[in-house]
């Protein structure tokens, strides 16, 4: 039969031969511009760093509220304040035997750093008694009044470098594990030309118990509260009475790879 093609005994000839080359260079290369844009248009990684293989020992002041964090001075009359966690899904509690009479003492402080967006976590290690004279004075935060923030709620071991993503929906389940181990909540707010703010979650009995909150984990949540700014942090005092607002189910579904801390003088939030 005229033009019937048996591939193990003909050569494909004729328009068969270049119906075939073509269809072959096209789909190569429909499918290279599918794998690269699948891939261009994922969303990003941070650049958050969890040192797991390396600790760093640091001499300081532990302060265990309002959330548990070391002072240190970094050059002279320049501080930064370190939020301290455990190993695994726990917080840092003053019950802790390791950390009983330490608050507002020198300590030498060892554990894997997490770092990000020039905010910084320390997974702790080992913690024990300084007999440095540190002269380091408690951080002031000012009060701003009752304020409402807009933003996503993330455990901050995880969002600063641990896991990537450490936000939005695909995260929530870990979170909520983190944050149920009392590890501080933060109420991260982003600006409409990506700068970040942080706002640790305190509570009005001083105590981190972060159950009334894990509904609200994962999602665009708007809340109402007095709200202090730190350098390094800020507080925001939750309570239900403010009413929290779910904005949306889905959380912050991008990230801009060049966000930065806004001035130290600017909170991205909005008077009540």
């Amino acid at each position: 039969m005229k033009g019937f093609y048996i591939g193990y005994i003909n050569q494909l000839k004729g328009k068969y031969r270049k119906f075939t080359l073509i269809g072959a260079a096209s789909f190569l290369i429909l499918l290279f511009i599918s794998c690269f844009s699948f891939g261009f248009f994922q969303e990003h990684f941070t650049n958050g760093v969890f040192e797991i293989n390396r600790e760093t020992t640091f001499t300081g002041k532990l302060y265990m509220q309002p959330f548990p964090f070391i002072r240190v001075e970094i050059e002279k009359g320049y501080f930064k304040d370190i939020m301290l966690v455990k190993q695994g899904k726990f917080g840092i509690s003053e019950d802790d035997m390791d950390i009983k009479n330490l608050n507002n003492s020198a300590v030498d402080i060892t554990g894997h750093l997490i770092y990000f967006n020039g905010q910084n976590v320390l997974e702790v290690t080992d913690i024990q008694s300084s007999d440095k004279v540190i002269n380091i004075k408690p951080p002031t935060f000012i009060n701003q009044g009752v304020l409402e923030v807009t933003g996503e709620i993330v455990d901050p071991k995880c969002y600063f470098g641990v896991m990537k993503p450490g936000f939005g929906k695909i995260h929530r389940s870990c979170a909520i594990r983190c944050l149920s181990g009392n590890i501080p909540a933060v109420l991260v707010h982003r600006n409409e030309n990506g700068f970040e703010s942080y706002f640790v979650i305190t509570y009005p009995n001083l105590k981190i118990d972060n159950t009334p909150i894990l509904k609200l984990i994962g999602k665009t949540v708007r809340l109402k509260g007095k709200v202090r700014k730190g350098r390094n942090w800020h507080l925001l005092q939750y309570s239900e009475a403010m009413h929290p607002l779910i904005i949306k189910e889905q959380a912050f579904s991008y990230y801009q790879e060049n966000s930065s801390p806004p001035e130290e003088e600017h909170l991205c939030i909005t008077a009540k």
